[in-house]
């Protein structure tokens, strides 16, 4: 009986319980196979993190390698304004 005063369940039920544990086991089973661990999750993100880590340098050795170059081919007077003013 509710607080409304209907009644929840009337009679004995169609489903066994040993039919409804199978049942509850495998709809388990399939939300777990769709559902990330915490492990799974902190994996993954330090992944992204990490890619993210290597473009980064990539990009900044890339601009240091290019104004390596320019600075060599530059003049004493060229190397100076250059070197004043490094851009990264």
């Amino acid at each position: 009986m509710t607080s409304t005063g209907e009644n929840l369940l009337t009679g004995n039920g169609t489903v066994s319980h040993l039919q409804a544990m199978e049942k509850a086991q495998t709809e388990y089973k399939k939300y777990k196979a769709k559902t990330l661990s915490s492990v799974e999750k902190d994996y993954l993100e330090s992944n992204q993190n990490a890619g993210a880590k290597r473009e980064t340098a990539e990009i900044s050795y890339s601009k240091i390698s290019n104004n390596s170059s320019q600075l060599m081919k530059a003049t004493k007077k060229e190397f100076f304004a250059v070197a004043s003013y490094p851009t990264f």
